[in-house]
């Protein structure tokens, strides 16, 4: 099954590799937020609303890929939406994606 992104953007930079974990680390603690960072163009999110620069999302999975150490894909929450994506802590670039 294939999903379905209501909307997607590029990711222009972020969080290094550490910050990742300890986001994701910390993602179900209930004293502390550490949420990811990722700085993005345009993310349309509903009609009238629209994400812009940088986006804090709670990740609750992260997943390494292509054997680099650097290659990410993740899913996570902003404002209440699912998340989507990959990032590469390396180059700072990938893509993130509203789950619909």
């Amino acid at each position: 099954m294939s999903k379905k992104f209501i909307s997607q953007a590029e990711i222009r930079d972020g969080d290094n590799r550490d910050r990742l974990f300890d986001s994701l680390k910390y993602a179900y603690d209930k004293t502390v937020s550490l949420p990811a960072h990722f700085t993005i163009d345009d993310l349309q999110i509903k009609d009238n609303m629209v994400a812009i620069g940088t986006v804090e999302i709670r990740l609750i999975s992260l997943e390494h890929l292509g054997g680099t150490g650097h290659f990410f894909v993740f899913v996570g929450s902003y404002r209440g939406y699912q998340v989507d994506g990959h990032y590469n802590t390396q180059t700072r670039k990938g893509v993130i994606g509203i789950l619909g």
